[in-house]
């Protein structure tokens, strides 16, 4: 919440853009619950604050939110969690009915058993894919946050970061990059 969102509000800005940094924890933006006492100050999102997100937005705003959200149900000096990036991200654009979810990474996309990319999965293909096991690490929690944005956004995106480019190509393209995941 504090370097690496102030880097990019930064980076932004120098760009062109109008961005602010955010936490969930400011006017409660994101609500999470603890997941396990044991775990320490880990939560899961309970809910999302859509309306100030669109505040923001119509005021120009380009909202960077760090995963620090405030406790839902805190018992006593339990007040911020910390959230999975993805699971935040994936809930942000579910409650704001975003077009589309891209997650950036530092892999070409979801891999097939051969390390080939695979294009395009849907809901179901993408749980057997986590039930199996086949899916492992940081890729977990990026496709479970596709699969549970896909209610309500129409398309979610994992491309690979480093291609020069990538974000405009996923976008203002046919051809995509990565692995397109779909409810259909």
């Amino acid at each position: 919440a504090g370097k690496v969102n102030t880097e990019m509000v930064n980076q932004i800005n120098i760009l062109g853009g109008k961005a602010i940094g955010l936490s969930g924890v400011d006017d409660g933006l994101v609500t999470a619950k603890m997941q396990n006492p044991n775990w320490g100050y880990v939560g899961e999102v309970d809910k999302v604050k859509s309306k100030s997100i669109f505040e923001l937005v119509k005021l120009g705003y380009i909202p960077v939110i760090a995963p620090l959200c405030l406790n839902s149900k805190p018992q006593s000096d339990d007040q911020i969690l910390n959230v999975n990036a993805d699971s935040v991200a994936g809930e942000i654009a579910r409650s704001i009915k975003a077009n589309k979810l891209i997650f950036i990474t530092d892999v070409p996309g979801v891999l097939d058993i051969s390390r080939r990319v695979m294009p395009k999965l849907v809901s179901t293909q993408v749980k057997k894919l986590v039930k199996n096991s086949f899916i492992s690490g940081g890729m977990i929690p990026k496709l479970e946050a596709c699969l549970n944005s896909v209610t309500n956004v129409k398309e979610a995106h994992i491309i690979d970061g480093r291609v020069c480019h990538a974000l405009l190509l996923e976008i203002f393209t046919n051809e995509g990059i990565g692995t397109l995941i779909n409810s259909e």
